[in-house]
């Protein structure tokens, strides 16, 4: 991950710990997706949603997974 810039750098380390792409996202769209452990089994799940500034939030569902 050397060499990217800190936006890029905090996509390239969620993207692996998402169930879905968020490499990809356009501005003001999200996405949902859980979150996983190493051994696949979840962890939460959420709506991931891409700011105009390339700054991510993640809002955590409400429920039981």
């Amino acid at each position: 991950m050397k060499g990217l810039t800190a936006p890029e750098e905090h996509t390239h380390f969620l993207h692996g710990l998402l169930t879905n792409d968020i490499k990809s996202l356009k501005p003001y769209t999200f996405n949902y997706n859980l979150w996983l452990k190493q051994n696949g089994n979840p962890i939460a799940d959420f709506l991931f949603i891409k700011s105009r500034i390339t700054i991510y939030s993640i809002l955590k569902k409400m429920g039981n997974l």
